[in-house]
């Protein structure tokens, strides 16, 4: 298409073209002249052609080629857009990386536009955060009557929020922080499943699941002991342990040829230059005139007895 621009000549300049920059003018010749109607290109509206990108990730570059016909060539501008985002007026190319705060519905109008016109193209971008992954590894090991605390800890934007599943009576969760706080009963003996979820409204949530061994309080007191005490049982719920000073005392129920239970001392000593005697009582309920066997292992130097 092109657009009438005027006339030029010796006509216009003898003033015999009423209008020059019309079309549709008067012309009154009465000698030789010349006229020239001139015309040029007629300019074209601007379209945008492209369509929009609408997902992004958090902290990711983002990026959008707006794409317009149009004739002279449209310059591009941002008439609304989130905090950060740019867009080249030439090239019509938007960049972006947008942030934490900024996760969820962003609203963005571009335009193009040239001496014909403008075009403008609504749409949002949906900023998605990273879905928790929990990083922590579990405490799995508690006493009877005694604090358990296990901080579960997890990435994630944003921040995860914590819950328990799957969990013995009493065990707790702080929402916020992760942190785990039980207090064992003896009823709670042996293994307690748990299963920790983080979520963050992004899919999929994370979960750990597994299992805290409740075990009776070592409080053998005697301070020349050099290491923890430890007790394995078939039945926790059949098995007392009663410590002082001076004496271990392990009572259990069950048949005679049942694997009751065992104590384990990893460096047990006496740091003195002296005889000494370990006394070790066996109460079984509900048998009579049994045989049972204990073992010792002491070690002296290079020498075990």
């Amino acid at each position: 298409n092109y657009n009438f621009v005027e006339w030029t000549g010796t006509g216009v300049t003898a003033g015999k073209v009423a209008d020059p920059c019309s079309a549709a003018t008067a012309i009154t010749m009465d000698a030789d002249y010349t006229v020239q109607a001139n015309f040029a290109l007629a300019g074209v509206a601007p379209v945008i052609t492209s369509t929009a990108v609408n997902d992004a990730n958090v902290n990711q570059a983002y990026s959008y080629d707006v794409d317009a016909t149009g004739v002279p060539a449209p310059t591009y501008s941002l008439t609304t857009s989130p905090t950060g985002m740019t867009i080249n007026p030439a090239t019509g190319e938007i960049d972006w990386t947008p942030t934490e705060a900024q996760l969820g519905l962003n609203a963005v109008v571009v335009e193009a536009t040239n001496a014909s016109g403008t075009d403008t193209q609504s749409f949002n971008v949906d900023v998605a955060g990273v879905a928790p992954s929990i990083t922590s590894t579990p405490i799995t090991d508690a006493n009877v009557e005694q604090l358990y605390t296990y901080d579960v800890n997890a990435t994630g934007i944003p921040e995860p929020t914590y819950s328990l599943i799957t969990a013995p009576a009493g065990m707790t969760i702080n929402s916020a922080t992760g942190v785990i706080d039980w207090t064992p009963t003896e009823a709670q003996l042996g293994l307690n499943a748990v299963t920790v979820v983080a979520a963050n409204g992004e899919e999929p949530n994370d979960t750990q699941s597994f299992s805290i061994a409740v075990m009776l309080l070592d409080n053998f007191n005697d301070n020349r002991r050099g290491a923890m005490w430890r007790l394995f049982v078939e039945d926790y719920s059949n098995t007392r342990v009663v410590e002082d000073a001076n004496r271990l005392e392990i009572r259990a129920a069950g048949s005679i040829n049942d694997l009751i239970a065992f104590y384990v001392a990893n460096g047990w000593c006496f740091d003195v230059n002296e005889d000494f005697a370990v006394e070790i009582d066996f109460h079984f309920s509900g048998i009579s005139d049994h045989n049972g066997w204990v073992g010792m292992f002491v070690e002296n130097g290079d020498t075990y007895v």
